[in-house]
């Protein structure tokens, strides 16, 4: 009877070892599977903000050059809106507008 119960210990155990490393083993895979989705949903976010990059780049940053060039031109003609421009830091170069006269006395 002893001799029977005593190879049953070691296939109890390996059997739970290998339950083991199989779970492991499906783990392993699935949290792979997992990095492999990430991966390649973070490559086409970065290749859509790279296409939206270069379209601002091509299109909008010209525009608003522009936008900013003809306010510069109009504070050059109009010095009361040079303080303005001043403020939100888009007009540096330009001295303020002339201080009003002193009444006379």
């Amino acid at each position: 009877m002893n001799e029977t119960v005593a190879p049953q210990v070691p296939q109890t155990s390996r059997m739970l070892l290998v339950i083991f490393l199989c779970s492991l083993l499906m783990m392993g895979a699935g949290i792979g599977l997992y990095l492999t989705h990430q991966v390649s949903e973070y490559s086409r976010n970065v290749s859509r903000a790279d296409k939206e990059l270069a379209d601002y780049h091509a299109k909008i940053e010209p525009r608003l050059k522009a936008f900013i060039g003809d306010l510069q031109k109009y504070a050059r003609t109009n010095p009361d809106f040079a303080p303005i421009l001043a403020k939100y830091g888009v007009l540096t170069n330009f001295p303020p507008a002339m201080p009003a006269p002193a009444p006379a006395k």
